[in-house]
């Protein structure tokens, strides 16, 4: 408003202060010393309640979380001298609460004011991208998420769904929230792709999460076009292996060695292997290193070394040639445990397990895979944080080829019974030679179609292609399939 000459006179000699300084204050309706002690000088109570503001609770209640689980927390400021400001006060206040804490405040001339992802009910700006929330990322506790399906449902028909809540729709799968709900199990209790979200709606062949976020970035390019386009991964194949038995004739011992021949006595191939004449056909181990060394590629082998049952029929760990396996393979590649079916439901027999590996390979074992990939939301993954695993390579299904958390690449495991980033880093695989062959039925050539067409949406996306196959995949059993497999690396 106009300021009258006697109110900024009177109000400079009050306070003591220049001219342009009281014409100032009285700009801002503060015309006599009260006003202006208690602008200069304000007290907490004077200050309105900050739970006026839209999303307080929710914001403290984000905070909270943040602070309980010790969660990295980053403020990001303006760069005009409020939000300079506010970042210091910020900062200073949460520092004394928050271990890993930072700021960013953007270059006024080389980002203006950045990127504006408003993630809320309601417009904000009109240059923003503006994201609709459901309800999931803002609830504690497992329920049914019908909605939130619905809402993956409609993304999936209508593909410039710009509103689409990608936050929510992606924790939702790759927290495999869904496997944390009641469902029908198959008959080693584990959850059917079939009754997968990705399944039923047809996008299980499809890395859909990373998909969706090249659309967000595309999105973001297009609305902010100062931002930088970075791309920090690109396709990579990392073939694995499961070593549920190293040999299919020798070294079973001699009780398991007697019922087999009394069983199979006329069995010429198993005669011949006993009596050394042939190599075992499960010994493919020689094959494999000379493959991936023609091929440049890393392998990952895991090992079952379990205590003999119906489902757990690996060779004895004693046994002094299995030894010299584990050794040599262990010395020249990445390698884990195989946790056996019994472990599943038994801490102290994953960890004997474990132990054993330990003793053989003389390393620390950090990686893992189910046998029968049996694998049960929370309870798998918290018995390996707690043998101190730190990556996990059982992401996939036995009855179908594709994506089971909807991704390409590795991720931390989020707990949702306990509410936290764990320090577990899970390795999706997309395709096992026993679905191929058992479950889908499918001949060498066949397989080597759609073994292609995921390859091919993996690299889509820059992704990691994963494979599990067995050493026994190579033998008598599987005619075909080692040629099929030479060719998916040769195409790499």
């Amino acid at each position: 408003g106009t300021n009258h000459p006697e109110e900024v006179l009177k109000l400079q000699q009050d306070l003591n202060v220049d001219r342009i300084i009281a014409s100032l204050l009285c700009q801002r309706g503060i015309k006599n010393f009260e006003d202006s002690k208690t602008f200069f000088r304000p007290e907490y109570g004077q200050l309105n309640d900050p739970f006026l503001m839209k999303g307080m609770e929710k914001a403290i209640d984000r905070i909270n979380s943040a602070i309980a689980i010790n969660e990295k927390v980053l403020i990001y400021g303006d760069y005009d001298v409020d939000g300079t400001t506010a970042v210091s006060v910020v900062y200073s206040f949460f520092k004394n609460y928050i271990k890993e804490i930072d700021y960013y405040i953007p270059d006024r001339y080389k980002e203006g004011y950045g990127i504006k992802i408003n993630y809320s009910d309601e417009a904000i700006l009109e240059e923003e991208i503006h994201i609709i929330p459901q309800n999931l990322l803002f609830e504690k506790g497992i329920k049914e998420q019908i909605l939130l399906e619905n809402h993956i449902a409609a993304k999936i028909q209508n593909k410039e769904n710009e509103k689409f809540d990608i936050f929510a729709a992606a924790f939702y799968l790759l927290s495999r929230y869904e496997e944390y709900l009641p469902f029908e199990s198959d008959a080693h209790g584990r959850f059917s792709a079939k009754k997968s979200l990705a399944y039923r709606l047809g996008f299980l062949q499809k890395p859909i999460v990373q998909i969706w976020c090249n659309e967000l970035k595309m999105s973001i390019l297009h609305h902010f076009p100062a931002s930088k386009n970075t791309q920090k991964y690109t396709f990579s194949f990392r073939p694995t292996y499961d070593i549920d038995q190293a040999f299919s004739y020798k070294n079973k011992g001699f009780l398991r060695t007697i019922f087999a021949l009394l069983k199979d006595f006329w069995n010429k191939k198993r005669w011949q292997v006993l009596l050394q004449n042939t190599k075992d056909p499960f010994d493919t181990f020689a094959y494999l290193d000379a493959l991936h060394k023609k091929n440049k590629l890393q392998a990952t082998y895991f090992f079952l070394l379990a205590d003999w049952g119906k489902y757990d029929k690996n060779i004895s760990v004693q046994n002094i040639d299995f030894q010299h396996i584990i050794q040599k393979i262990t010395s020249e590649n990445e390698f884990g445990i195989h946790p056996s079916y019994a472990s599943n439901s038994d801490f102290f027999i994953l960890e004997k397990e474990k132990n054993h590996l330990e003793n053989i390979s003389k390393k620390a074992v950090k990686n893992s895979r189910q046998h029968y990939l049996k694998l049960h939301f929370p309870s798998t993954y918290q018995s390996l944080l707690r043998a101190n695993i730190t990556a996990d390579y059982s992401m996939g299904y036995a009855d179908e080829i594709g994506f089971r958390a909807s991704i390409a690449l590795p991720f931390r495991w989020y707990d949702i019974e306990n509410e936290t980033i764990t320090d577990l880093l899970i390795y999706p695989f997309q395709a096992m030679d026993v679905t191929l062959k058992e479950y889908l039925k499918l001949s060498p050539e066949a397989a080597l179609l759609a073994l292609n067409k995921i390859k091919k949406e993996t690299q889509s996306v820059d992704g990691q292609l994963i494979t599990l196959w067995h050493n026994s995949s190579f033998g008598e059993d599987w005619n075909g399939w080692a040629e099929i497999y030479d060719k998916l690396m040769n195409n790499l």
